[in-house]
């Protein structure tokens, strides 16, 4: 049988630097046409929490993390 393992406790599998990366890849795949902009925000949003940003730096600042790229790709900043 397989069961799902329990975690006890969330880790953070990255950090603020790796998720910059990350940014950058999702608003080049948004540029490219491979993803639209609610799935790349929604995959930034989740990778954030998962890896305890959200906790450690505040929901706003993981936001404007996301939100600024993109605005900058989309050339309204």
């Amino acid at each position: 049988m397989n069961a799902p393992v329990r975690v006890s406790e969330l880790l953070a599998l990255g950090d603020i630097h790796d998720f910059e990366e990350c940014v950058g890849h999702h608003v080049w795949f948004f540029t490219e046409g491979w993803i639209d902009l609610q799935t790349a925000v929604d995959n930034l949003w989740r990778l954030g929490e998962r890896w305890l940003l959200v906790e450690e730096l505040g929901a706003d600042r993981v936001q404007q993390m996301i939100a600024q790229p993109f605005a900058i790709a989309r050339g309204s900043a």
